[in-house]
Parts: C-alpha cells; sequence; structure tokens
C-alpha cells in the first residue's frame, strides 16, 4: 500500500478497499479492514523515515478509519459479542432499556467463554514449550553422544539393533508357522 501512496497520495477509499481486497487474498488472512487500516498506519509510523509522507498519508488514512470505525462499530470483537455490544448499543439509544440486563448478562457468558478458552491454550502453549525445549536439549545430547562415540562403540549398537531386528523377525515367523 505505502506503494500506491507514492504513486497516488490521493487514494480514494474504493482504492484503498482495493488494496486491502488483494491483500487479504493473497495472504489467506482474516483480518478486518478497520484492523488493517489501523496496523498500516501502526507500520507507517515505526517503519517509514519519511515524515512528510508520512503524516501526510496518516492524515489521509484517518478519516477513512474513523468513518469505518463509525459505520461498523465493534468490527475487531468476536460476532458473538459484537452483536450482543450492538444490541445493548440500540436498545440504550431507542430508550429500550428492559432488554439490556439480558443481553449484559449473555456478554458476561461470552467473555468468561473466551478466557476460559484463552486460559486453556497458554497452558497448552506452556507445556509445548517446556516439551520444545526437553527436545532440543535430548538432540544436542544425541549429537554429542553421537560425536564422541567410537566406531567400535557404534558398531556394538547397530550390530545389537540388527541383532534384536533378527530376533523379532524370526519370532514373527514362528508365530506365523503355528498359526
Amino acid at each position: 500500500m505505502i506503494n500506491a501512496f507514492r504513486q497516488n497520495p490521493r487514494l480514494d477509499n474504493e482504492e484503498i478497499f482495493l488494496i486491502y481486497n488483494d491483500f487479504a487474498q493473497r495472504t489467506s488472512k482474516r483480518i478486518s479492514y478497520e484492523k488493517y487500516l489501523e496496523s498500516f498506519i501502526i507500520y507507517l509510523r515505526s517503519k517509514v523515515n519519511d515524515y512528510s509522507f508520512v503524516n501526510s498519508t496518516i492524515e489521509h488514512v484517518k478519516p477513512i478509519l474513523n468513518k469505518e470505525k463509525k459505520e461498523k462499530p465493534y468490527s475487531n470483537v468476536d460476532e458473538q459479542e459484537r452483536r450482543l455490544l450492538l444490541a445493548i448499543d440500540q436498545a440504550i439509544r431507542n430508550d429500550e432499556t428492559s432488554s439490556v440486563p439480558n443481553n449484559l448478562h449473555d456478554l458476561s457468558l461470552s467473555i468468561q467463554k473466551t478466557q476460559c478458552e484463552l486460559k486453556q491454550t497458554k497452558k497448552i502453549n506452556r507445556w509445548s514449550i517446556s516439551i520444545s525445549v526437553v527436545s532440543v536439549v535430548l538432540s544436542i545430547i544425541s549429537m554429542f553422544l553421537g560425536y564422541f562415540s567410537s566406531q567400535s562403540d557404534v558398531d556394538r549398537i547397530s550390530s545389537g539393533i540388527v541383532k534384536q531386528l533378527l530376533e523379532q523377525k524370526i519370532n514373527i515367523i514362528e508365530k506365523d508357522n503355528v498359526q
């Protein structure tokens, strides 16, 4: 998108949306248009050194982002939570507050469910990291053992493995003959 802005500093919303659409299809990432624009602004501020370009581009993108936020509030929120937030928002605007407590209760249940899933994911990740560290350590130990073992050790181990395999093959053949 930076190249597009360098070629045409006044891209309109449709052109920016087409660039976003192309990005979403090429990368198969599920990212909202709002989040894409926010990420673009953050990228510009952190990675691009041409400050006049950065400032003019951000000043051009901000109104589009604000319009998107007004038209599609809560777009970065999970679908069920977004539906509940919109229902609460509409009930308050229409002065029909009788449904708000039920919607708030449903929203709290949805948030609790999400937090539970997050805790479970963190737990799984913690074990995955531990297992990965142990695997790396065992690989390094195996590498050093292989490097420092003598040829006679390698021959002894390989002949033991071959002997075990042959014994298992004989046992299988004997079992097949008995049946």
